[in-house]
């Protein structure tokens, strides 16, 4: 199924890279939604999901997603309703991923800066 195919896909783009030089951004985006800054969980949710320098978990991410669309967080909504509808880390639930789709239709998302800001952008903004 698609746990599988995204295990495998996981697995090589683990063998090809080296994330190493990604450890630091890991850790800041980690202690940041530990510490429950809003902006921080779809980035620590991603890292989580796919196994890019923590252990995957696909669960935990699917938490933060939906941490992320009940602070208002657009690209959070896209998320949780993407693990909604693949089942991933949630049962599968096509309701329920429509009803996150639908939300973010009432969330502005920049058209300026898209659904991903640039990390460094990003760190600088939010360093404290």
């Amino acid at each position: 199924g698609i746990e599988q195919n995204l295990q495998q896909y996981n697995e090589l783009i683990q063998n090809e890279f080296d994330f190493s030089a990604f450890k630091p951004i890991c850790n800041f985006y980690k202690k940041n939604a530990l510490n429950e800054k809003p902006w921080a969980y779809c980035r620590y949710g991603m890292l989580l999901e796919n196994g890019i320098i923590l252990k995957q978990d696909t669960q935990k991410a699917a938490l933060y997603y939906k941490f992320a669309a009940d602070q208002g967080i657009p690209i959070g909504f896209i998320y949780i309703g993407h693990a909604f509808e693949y089942g991933i880390g949630v049962s599968k639930n096509i309701q329920n991923a429509e009803n996150y789709y639908k939300n973010v239709n009432y969330h502005k998302i920049s058209q300026k800066k898209g659904l991903l800001y640039n990390v460094y952008e990003l760190i600088k903004k939010y360093s404290e």
